[in-house]
């Protein structure tokens, strides 16, 4: 029918979503979410987007992949932290 669906399953631990991951840089962007018990995963989402509009973060598309410019004004020697 002309409708073409890619899933990509990613399934973590809450202690593994704690963690974090660059994986999640992106999926603030385009995740579906298909089950995700008490929004847990969607709140780690949700604070992650907070953080990287406060750094005023952008996301390019370059050649055939996402680059992430998390802080265009950071200080040499400043550490940021997902």
């Amino acid at each position: 029918m002309g409708i073409y669906i890619h899933i990509s399953p990613v399934l973590k631990t809450p202690e593994e979503v704690k963690r974090g991951s660059p994986l999640f840089l992106d999926l603030v962007e385009d995740a579906k979410i298909l089950y995700d018990k008490e929004n847990f995963f969607k709140n780690k989402l949700e604070e992650i987007k907070e953080k990287l509009k406060k750094w005023g973060a952008k996301r390019y598309w370059l050649g055939n992949a996402w680059y992430w410019i998390l802080k265009p004004d950071i200080k040499p020697g400043e550490s940021i932290e997902l």
